[in-house]
């Protein structure tokens, strides 16, 4: 993969992962502690530091 490729692929993970941990803050989550979050956005940073 070249240097292009490779930032617009990271490029696209970290926007994913910022629009996941925006909604996430935006969802109620009833069951949880009071401020507490459920970390959907650490799903795509763990696979952006995988591959």
């Amino acid at each position: 993969m070249n240097n292009t490729h490779r930032l617009t692929y990271l490029s696209l993970l970290t926007a994913i992962s910022l629009s996941l941990f925006v909604l996430e803050g935006l969802l109620p989550v009833p069951f949880l502690a009071p401020g507490a979050k459920l970390g959907l956005a650490n799903i795509v940073t763990v696979f952006a530091l995988y591959t």
